[in-house]
């Protein structure tokens, strides 16, 4: 769960609580405010002395210490950044709710991390990598551009690292022993699963090459080799190897 509110470049999801979207949601409307306010006001020599005035000034000290708990913690050495109008100011004028997002997204990894098993902060690790998270955001009609509802939830579920499905056998074709989460499947020469996900993988690639109106061809899969059956043609013509 705490993965899901993870942004999608640090292995999540990016579903956000109301309670983690508040704070720093608060202080960038507050910053954006001040530097609408210093912009009408441009006379003002020095923007900070607004600040000495403003009756928001509790409401912010308190957003600005809650959001900052977690990351000081996990980022900072556990140093506390104190509240200050100067580092208020510093915050940037545009983006401000972004940057901050993503100043607690890095934290909540970091806290993720030091959590959990090394095999499944290898799995974080590796959903973070560029392009990971591709499939979440890309909207596409175009053949083979597409997930289907079980594809999608299938990859959703080995992103989070969840059981793929609740009654997989206990037991490979290989004799191996399955692990809840599936990771065998994906890596198992003897069973279908390594094959299907690398078919497909290939046939996505192939389609969206074709679709930018290149040349492609695909590598000759064993089976397609193999004699025909009983009262079917063989095969002709001539197979390009990639």
């Amino acid at each position: 769960m705490l993965q899901t509110t993870l942004s999608t470049s640090d292995g999540g999801l990016g579903l956000l609580s109301l309670s983690d979207m508040a704070p720093p949601a608060f202080l960038a409307s507050l910053r954006n405010m001040l530097s609408e306010y210093g912009v009408r006001n441009s006379h003002i020599e020095n923007p900070a002395n607004l600040l000495n005035h403003w009756s928001y000034e509790q409401e912010a000290k308190a957003a600005w210490d809650n959001f900052h708990t977690l990351p000081d913690q996990m980022l900072n050495q556990g140093t506390q950044t104190q509240w200050t109008h100067e580092a208020f100011l510093a915050l940037p004028q545009s983006g401000t709710q972004n940057s901050l997002q993503r100043l607690l997204s890095e934290a909540k990894l970091t806290n993720l991390l030091s959590m959990v098993s090394p095999r499944t902060a290898i799995k974080i690790i590796s959903a973070t990598g560029l392009g990971a998270s591709a499939f979440l955001s890309t909207v596409s009609n175009l053949p083979g551009h597409s997930l289907s509802n079980t594809e999608l939830e299938i990859s959703v579920k080995l992103r989070l690292g969840s059981r793929i499905h609740n009654h997989l056998p206990t037991t490979c074709i290989c004799s191996a022993q399955l692990d809840p989460e599936g990771d065998h499947l994906l890596k198992c020469k003897r069973g279908n699963e390594w094959d299907t996900r690398h078919t497909a993988l290939n046939q996505c690639m192939a389609s969206i090459i074709r679709s930018a109106h290149l040349p492609v061809s695909q590598e000759i899969t064993i089976a397609t080799l193999a004699p025909p059956s009983p009262g079917l043609p063989p095969l002709l013509g001539v197979w390009i190897w990639s």
